[in-house]
């Protein structure tokens, strides 16, 4: 079996139920964001790849690729890395909006699999579809487990 990814059927369908079983007063295990923070946190990432926002770039071309080999090769985020600015959520639309968002950002990038197109992400730059299926697993995963679910 390969390694999770949100093209997987089987995945995404996991994904979509822990969303699911999260609640407005989900407590946190770690950080500082709120849940619905971190729903719209969440469709930052996927609103990019599927190009309905463009994000300014960040670090420099040494960083970005550090920061890129590490990401990309991880089965899993550890506890309270640090929030690249552009995805920083101080407000939100409330919990019941944002849940809805996040579960039609992931059904899109569900559907549009690893065909594509992808645009380019800000500090990663041009990311492989399969590399994007992952990434997006991994991230949703990591903030689905701060908050238990």
């Amino acid at each position: 079996m390969g390694k999770p990814s949100i093209f997987n059927s089987t995945d995404y369908t996991a994904i979509c139920r822990r969303i699911d079983a999260l609640r407005h007063d989900s407590g946190r295990l770690w950080g500082t964001m709120t849940p619905d923070q971190m729903l719209a946190h969440c469709c930052m990432p996927l609103e990019q790849g599927l190009g309905k926002i463009e994000l300014p770039p960040e670090g420099n071309l040494l960083t970005r690729w550090l920061i890129k080999q590490f990401v990309l090769r991880a089965d899993r985020f550890r506890p309270n890395l640090p929030t690249a600015k552009a995805f920083v959520i101080c407000e939100t639309a409330g919990f019941e909006a944002e849940k809805a968002r996040l579960l039609a950002n992931i059904s899109e990038t569900h559907q549009r699999g690893p065909a594509g197109p992808w645009a380019p992400h800000n500090l990663f730059g041009a990311v492989k579809p399969v590399q994007w299926g992952r990434l997006c697993y991994v991230h949703l995963d990591h903030h689905l487990r701060q908050f238990g679910v």
